[in-house]
């Protein structure tokens, strides 16, 4: 018999995303602060069993990991790096840092975290960077899965999301938490580039997102990553 699963048995299934990037980090010496540029390298990767997607048991979640040792160098002995875990990560699940005192405090961090706030939410593609942004998907199951014979598994349903969060920090960068993008099990973001009209730049789009991006009702269909690439 397999062993009884608990919510903390988590699994990587999607390979990690990584970009080398830096961000603006405030230090703080007894009370005196300092503004620093820390390079690292983004390790961005979700958990989640692929080979159940309606499990509800595991609490599964999405990190950024933050490796500062980006100078090529041999570690050996007691100056080997010490392995990083979820202490060492700010947990932005209800809000990212905001104060002062938020920003200090993520500074002595390693990257941060956010655990997906539905039952059975897990994360099932790999993650895109673009821009200084992450952009990553879930899957959430039905919540009813009583077995319809005449329906057959066609009858399982669930929801993919959409999340857009700032790479460094993890904070929201649109006006709603998620995207809705329809009743499967979502891929990686996808890019598509369209060639600009005359003496226009060119717009990067994230496409196969459902709805996308609504106003006034108006649905697109697509995700707008911004213009000004070369």
């Amino acid at each position: 018999s397999f062993p009884t699963r608990r919510s903390s048995d988590l699994m990587f299934f999607s390979e990690p995303t990584v970009a080398q990037t830096q961000f603006n980090n405030i230090h703080s010496e007894n009370g005196v602060l300092s503004y620093q540029n820390i390079p690292y390298d983004a390790v961005t990767v979700g958990t989640g069993n692929r080979t159940h997607p309606l499990d509800k048991v595991t609490d599964d979640m999405f990190y950024v990991f933050q490796d500062r040792n980006v100078v090529t160098q041999t570690f050996t002995g007691k100056y080997i790096p010490a392995p990083l875990t979820i202490a060492n990560l700010y947990n932005v699940t209800s809000v990212a840092p905001t104060s002062q005192n938020d920003s200090i405090a993520f500074g002595q961090k390693r990257g941060w975290y956010y655990d997906f706030p539905s039952t059975g939410e897990k994360s099932l593609s790999s993650s895109l960077i673009f821009d200084g942004k992450v952009y990553f998907t879930s899957f959430v199951p039905p919540t009813d899965q009583a077995v319809d014979l005449d329906a057959g598994v066609c009858g399982f349903s669930g929801q993919g999301r959409l999340y857009a969060f700032d790479l460094h920090k993890g904070t929201r960068t649109s006006s709603t938490l998620y995207y809705e993008v329809g009743e499967r099990i979502p891929d990686t973001p996808q890019i598509v580039i369209p060639k600009p009209d005359t003496d226009e730049e060119p717009t990067a789009y994230i496409i196969g997102v459902g709805k996308g991006e609504c106003e006034n009702g108006d649905c697109k269909g697509t995700i707008s990553l911004g213009s000004g690439l070369t």
